[in-house]
């Protein structure tokens, strides 16, 4: 179901010399030609009019200041009758909608308020659309609504009030059917859509702009005539754009040079053999590119800078792009630009591995991230790892349902603290793992606490140690599992805190360090550290190879997190992250460009 509405600003209704109406003559409007207010011709233009695609009108929004709402002062028709401007508007359109004064709805505009109070009006009035729209959906979910807009009366500002208007109600699924202006001195109502409508291009450009979208900007040129030059520039945005929601760094890569390329072409392009309509068109898109060349300069260069084209995603709030894009490239550039090299001993060993990689990767990645060619001192990671269980243990064997989140974190965080070259392999883990376990001691009957992800990986990993715990020692392979899932069984019969209680006494006193690494955590190197020690290659500074490869594996870590879309709390915000990067970025520059002190 389609249904028609019309929103007009009044105005107030004129008076001749001789003291009747003003009457005004339009000569496209329909049989009866003769108006006596100014919006009565846009009405009749909408229905009767020679280009009219509207049946009737299902609602009328009329705005109307004091005066329209007032009397028609010293006005007495042929009946001895006095009326309003307004009522006197309804009368007139009478005949071509029969049942006005059941579909209109007037909204009172103070013309005398400042412009920032009569915001409220024109809330007001996007608030009375909604409501309509509303209404007519709650019993037909599919039905198309569609708005006209008179954009001839009211005060000098009305225009750029009902302008607004329209752009707010656009965002309610309502569509823009005629904008009409009925020109006096013309004696014409005249169709002002493309004046409208230069809005979207306006903001298809800005949009296209600030995030790499193009579809407004199609939707504007998919109506209008265009030279094959504009056809294939839109092609090209709209390749760029595509390629740059999908993170598809090879064919976005090749969409910049096309974009590049067809830019260039569409500004070198002859306007001749073309329609006057088609020429406007490419002449409406020069004065976009203007601003599209200047904010996308530093990628539509002749060759494809990466480090430009991070730092371009990153200045838009293209955040997902950047990391990812981050994390793929960078390890190239450094290779690439020789700062960081494989050593030639490990060359042999180094192709055969990566000939063998199941995901394909490219060298400089599989380098930077993956290869190892030597070992890290194990004497070094054997000591701080005995010191760690010792606290993890000690820690265990304290805690308490009183044990704060306070308590867990400061655990976690200064578990590591006097060994900088080692990190807790999952910290996150441990410390989801202690607040579960004080949450089932606080919360004795919530059993279904057992049945979060939490919980169900917790009790997942603890059952076979508690169980092999409890299996006689000369018991033969096979024998007594049914009596030893019985123990569990048991176990998971009692409240939560005795739950608890047992399998903690268990964990600090009985269970293997293996064990507990896998239920809570293990230490691990730090990935700079790690890489930097087993990776085989040698880098020309090595501070700054350090600092890069930092920035880099904290950009990599949140990649794998967002990724997965874990729930987790303490990730670093969107400034922290984008400042990282925009830091390394900086590093990176200068060491591909050869702007470093060198090695000691």
């Amino acid at each position: 179901m389609k249904k028609d509405i019309m929103l007009c600003f009044l105005s107030d209704v004129k008076r001749s010399r001789e003291g009747g109406i003003s009457v005004a003559e339009y000569q496209n409007i329909g049989a009866k030609k003769d108006c006596h207010t100014t919006n009565e011709s846009a009405v009749r233009y909408l229905l009767c009019g020679g280009h009219a695609q509207v049946d009737s009108l299902s609602h009328l929004f009329l705005v109307r200041t004091q005066m329209v709402a007032g009397p028609i002062v010293g006005y007495e028709d042929a009946e001895g009758r006095g009326w309003t401007h307004y009522g006197y508007f309804l009368h007139r359109i009478s005949d071509v909608v029969p049942n006005v004064e059941d579909i209109a709805e007037s909204i009172d505009f103070d013309e005398q308020a400042p412009i920032e109070e009569n915001m409220d009006t024109l809330i007001e009035v996007a608030s009375s659309v909604r409501r309509y729209a509303q209404n007519v959906r709650r019993d037909d979910p599919t039905a198309e609504i569609v708005l006209h807009v008179d954009c001839t009366g009211g005060l000098r500002n009305a225009s750029m009030i009902l302008i607004a208007l329209m752009r707010l109600v656009q965002y309610e699924r309502i569509a823009i059917g005629k904008v009409i202006y009925s020109n006096y001195h013309a004696h014409r109502v005249e169709e002002v859509m493309p004046l409208y409508a230069f809005f979207d291009l306006v903001a298809g450009a800005e949009e296209f702009v600030r995030h790499g979208e193009v579809s407004v900007l199609r939707d504007y040129f998919r109506a209008r005539e265009k030279s094959p030059a504009l056809e294939r520039l839109l092609a090209a945005m709209h390749g760029f754009a595509e390629e740059l929601t999908l993170c598809h760094y090879g064919e976005l890569r090749t969409a910049i040079v096309e974009l590049r390329h067809r830019i260039e072409a569409f500004s070198d392009e002859s306007s001749a053999s073309i329609s006057a309509e088609a020429v406007q068109s490419d002449n409406l898109m020069r004065q976009m590119l203007v601003r599209i060349r200047e904010d996308y300069s530093t990628i539509l260069t002749e060759k494809v800078d990466d480090i430009a084209l991070i730092g371009w995603c990153i200045d838009r709030g293209f955040l997902q792009q950047s990391i990812t894009f981050f994390t793929e490239r960078v390890p190239e550039l450094l290779v690439d630009s020789g700062f960081l090299r494989l050593k030639p001993e490990y060359q042999e060993n180094f192709l055969a591995c990566l000939e063998k990689d199941p995901m394909h990767r490219n060298a400089g990645f599989y380098l930077v991230n993956e290869y190892r060619g030597e070992k890290l001192p194990s004497e070094e990671f054997h000591k701080v790892q005995t010191a760690w269980r010792d606290a993890r243990r000690k820690f265990l064997c304290a805690f308490r349902a009183e044990t704060t989140a306070d308590e867990i974190f400061a655990f976690a965080d200064g578990a590591m603290r006097n060994t900088p070259q080692f990190r807790l392999g999952d910290a996150q883990r441990m410390c989801d793992v202690f607040m579960w376990l004080s949450q089932m001691l606080r919360e004795e009957d919530n059993l279904a606490l057992r049945d979060t992800p939490i919980g169900k990986a917790f009790l997942g990993r603890v059952r076979t140690p508690y169980i092999n715990a409890r299996r006689p020692k000369k018991s033969k392979t096979g024998q007594g599992n049914a009596e030893q899932s019985e123990v569990w069984d048991a176990l998971m019969a009692q409240n939560n805190r005795s739950v608890v209680m047992k399998l903690g006494k268990f964990l600090g006193k009985n269970a293997l360090e293996t064990d507990l690494d896998q239920i809570f955590s293990d230490i691990a190197w730090m990935p700079v550290v790690r890489r930097m020690g087993e990776g085989g290659f040698t880098v020309r500074d090595n501070a700054l190879a350090e600092r890069i490869l930092r920035q880099y594996f904290a950009v990599k870590d949140e990649r794998n997190h967002t990724s997965h879309a874990r729930a987790e709390t303490g990730r670093p915000g969107i400034e922290e992250l984008t400042a990282l990067m925009r830091s390394a970025l900086a590093d990176i520059r200068r060491a591909c460009g050869g702007e470093v002190y060198g090695n000691a």
